[in-house]
């Protein structure tokens, strides 16, 4: 707590260094990791119904499709929009990237292709009918299985149809490519089509309809369906190699990571499954129930979402939850993964882009030098900057710069430094407004906290009381 002298002193804006210390808290506890989201917030973005938006990532960005009819194309380092399109229905499924372009399908029965780098329009396919469409590409192709009830083969340049098939009624637009066979849902079954020519090589019947996506590898195929059921088959031959009775539907797709099968199901259970085995390795609920899918983090942990704004990860081969946290009002919250990190849509109307801490240890190492830009309407009006760097000796020094040029120019920078036990030691802050500098000092000496502050040629000195 601190205690001030001068009445005056209440004025100083002591709660930007509290920020600056919360900022340092992630290394301040080893088992940080173990109680919060032990990934740094990167930045966020508005998008209107952002829990029905969907994320796909390139190398340098992503891309973010909304319910509105939006696509939008964001930086991944900083959160800065690059290009925008409008021209489009709801967009419920993810986008695919392939090579330099962006595919998108809306629920107004279009397939678009867009300049990845710019968002220019590169072709436009129509559908027989309208409603949703998933899409994945391959080679020189794309294809898209839509609610019309057909599968279409694209080519990837030119947007020319190739072929199409009649898959007929499904439960989910299940589809997924291996191996040059494209597996998709049609009716109570999962048939197989070679790739390039549309042919049908067989079938996979379930007496039941496909809910999630297929996960399809060199041994098996895994497959849930709306009976409740996981099974899986072997590639080659398709034959029933073992089942699992969940009791409920798995949602949007699988996670494989090491030995266990993990998927999320819509009774709000996340499960282990031992995928050579078919036997249950573990459940966890997700509180208020689940919402979206499993996610694959960074560090080999599966991420899930609930109802309830809650954010679970889980170690996939034991089931021990290694962290919880809160994102958003409590309404419900939608992963994705994010290259080192993931993506959060909230009930708030924000996609949050979270990664690693950007650490580097060692005697006068830059911790972390990170630039967000401040738009506004996508005009960019000003910029802030934080650096970390650690001291000689162990200590600990943050700086943090920000600039505002809407109607005149301002510019203000903190700086706090600290000792290795992340005791404070002195601070300062220098603000430019119009023509004024006000500079601010700060030593902590013992029990009290001497300040001089200085404008115009005038300084003033205050000293404030320190309870430990």
């Amino acid at each position: 707590l601190i205690k001030c002298v001068d009445a005056r002193w209440r004025r100083f804006r002591y709660a930007t260094y509290t920020s600056l210390f919360a900022f340092f808290l992630p290394f301040a506890h080893s088992d940080y990791a173990q109680a919060a989201l032990p990934y740094e917030l990167q930045w966020k973005y508005l998008v209107p119904g952002a829990l029905q938006s969907v994320v796909i990532n390139g190398d340098s960005l992503a891309f973010i499709g909304s319910a509105e009819g939006r696509i939008v194309a964001v930086r991944h380092r900083d959160g800065e929009r690059l290009w925008l399109r409008r021209d489009m229905g709801p967009v419920h499924r993810v986008p695919v990237l392939w090579q330099d372009m962006l595919f998108v399908a809306d629920t107004w029965g279009q397939v678009s292709a867009f300049a990845a780098a710019t968002g220019e329009l590169r072709w436009q396919f129509h559908r027989l009918g309208r409603g949703d469409c998933a899409l994945i590409a391959a080679d020189s192709l794309v294809y898209a299985s839509a609610a019309d009830g057909w599968l279409y083969a694209l080519d990837s340049y030119s947007g020319q149809e190739r072929w199409r098939t009649r898959l007929g009624l499904r439960g989910e637009l299940a589809l997924q490519i291996w191996d040059g066979r494209i597996y998709a849902s049609a009716g109570g079954s999962l048939v197989v089509i070679e790739a390039s020519s549309g042919l049908h090589l067989g079938e996979i019947a379930l007496k039941a309809l496909v809910v999630a996506r297929p996960f399809v590898d060199a041994q098996k195929i895994y497959i849930a369906t709306g009976d409740g059921y996981v099974r899986a088959y072997r590639t080659g031959d398709r034959q029933l190699l073992w089942s699992l009775r969940l009791g409920a539907k798995v949602r949007e797709s699988f996670a494989v990571v090491g030995e266990q099968l993990v998927c999320v199901a819509d009774n709000g259970f996340l499960y282990g499954i031992h995928h050579k085995e078919g036997v249950l390795a573990w459940r966890i609920p997700l509180s208020g129930g689940a919402f979206g899918g499993v996610v694959l983090g960074a560090r080999g942990e599966v991420f899930a979402g609930s109802q309830d704004g809650g954010v679970i990860a889980v170690e996939p081969k034991s089931g021990n939850v290694l962290w919880r946290a809160q994102i958003g009002r409590g309404k419900g919250v939608h992963l994705a993964s994010y290259l080192d990190g993931l993506w959060a849509a909230a009930d708030d109307d924000y996609v949050y882009a979270f990664a690693e801490p950007r650490r580097v240890l060692g005697t006068g190492a830059l911790l972390w030098d990170m630039w967000w830009e401040v738009l506004v309407y996508g005009e960019k009006t000003g910029y802030r900057r934080q650096i970390a760097r650690q001291s000689a000796g162990g200590g600990w020094r943050i700086e943090e710069e920000e600039a505002d040029w809407r109607g005149g120019f301002r510019r203000s920078s903190n700086w706090l430094q600290m000792d290795a036990g992340y005791r404070p030691l002195a601070l300062g802050e220098k603000k430019l407004e119009g023509n004024q500098i006000v500079d601010i000092d700060a030593q902590w000496q013992g029990r009290a906290l001497v300040v001089q502050r200085s404008l115009a040629g005038y300084s003033l000195v205050d000293t404030i009381a320190i309870e430990e």
